[in-house]
């Protein structure tokens, strides 16, 4: 299939928002890998033990969902928290493994490939709300813990920042 230059420029446009969305996704999933680290760390210090090992390589190998879970208690302090977070991890799913492949004849067409570019920019907004609410919901224990929020606040901003701003 030959393809205009105006349509070709469509066609990069919403593969570099699927980037954006797609890294997006990744800082969301990084900040469920962060909360399951610092309440394992709570729990252990309340309860006088000492943890070994890499905490966040362990808790990177655990699946979004078995993350979503060892966490509901505390995000349930949030009403609907824990069913966004599911949704956006079907979401999250969906764009890794089907999107490009079953969303893909949507580019042939001008008006089609501009409503996948809002799609997956708004994606792209609720993944990194999603980070900053989980990340708040850490913030006590961080603190707790001797961790400089206002170093891990500003890493958020510089993160969020160079995902919008990429070109």
């Amino acid at each position: 299939m030959n393809f205009e230059p105006a349509q070709i420029d469509l066609i990069n446009q919403a593969y570099h928002q699927y980037g954006k969305t797609m890294f997006a996704a990744a800082t969301m999933e990084r900040s469920l890998v962060n909360a399951v680290v610092q309440h394992r760390h709570a729990a252990a210090q309340e309860n006088g033990q000492q943890l070994a090992g890499d905490l966040w390589e362990k808790a990177a190998d655990e699946t979004m969902k078995k993350m979503i879970e060892r966490l509901a208690p505390h995000l349930d302090k949030v009403p609907g928290l824990t069913d966004r977070l599911n949704a956006a991890r079907d979401r999250r799913n969906d764009l890794a493994h089907t999107f490009c492949f079953d969303r893909a004849p949507d580019l042939a067409a001008p008006a089609p490939a501009t409503r996948l570019i809002v799609e997956l920019a708004a994606d792209e907004e609720t993944f990194l709300g999603l980070f900053a609410e989980v990340q708040e919901i850490t913030r006590g224990l961080m603190e707790k813990a001797g961790i400089d929020t206002a170093a891990a606040d500003a890493m958020h901003v510089l993160v969020v920042e160079a995902a919008k701003n990429a070109q």
